[in-house]
């Protein structure tokens, strides 16, 4: 006697991941402590769990973005210093290149502060 096919609401979806050892060692313990399969504590963890924020993820990325403008910035300024016909412009533009790095440190917090 064979089982009635499973509604499509009740069907199960293959999914391959790779973990690091330590995580998949980790989830073999809680399988044995529990007495639950592999799918069922990951479908609750994902499912009580708390996901990865999306706008903060692209905040974080945009960002990151914009400090590496910064930074290419800051070395075409930098390439100007060293150019003799840029001497009159020298306090200007190292005025320039110090805030763009307080600016790009100000940023690096931020983004660290956003993935605590």
């Amino acid at each position: 006697m064979s089982r009635p096919p499973l509604a499509p609401k009740d069907r199960r979806v293959r999914v391959v991941t790779y973990l690091l050892p330590e995580v998949h060692k980790d989830l073999l313990r809680r399988k044995k402590r529990l007495k639950r399969s592999v799918s069922s504590i990951i479908e609750q963890a994902l499912q009580n769990g708390e996901l990865p924020n999306e706008n903060q993820l692209l905040s974080v990325k945009g960002m990151l973005q914009v400090n590496a403008d910064l930074a290419r910035l800051g070395n075409l300024f930098n390439d100007a210093l060293s150019r003799a016909d840029m001497r009159a412009n020298h306090e200007a533009i190292a005025s320039l290149i110090d805030d763009i790095s307080q600016i790009k440190n100000q940023l690096k917090e931020t983004v660290l502060e956003i993935k605590r």
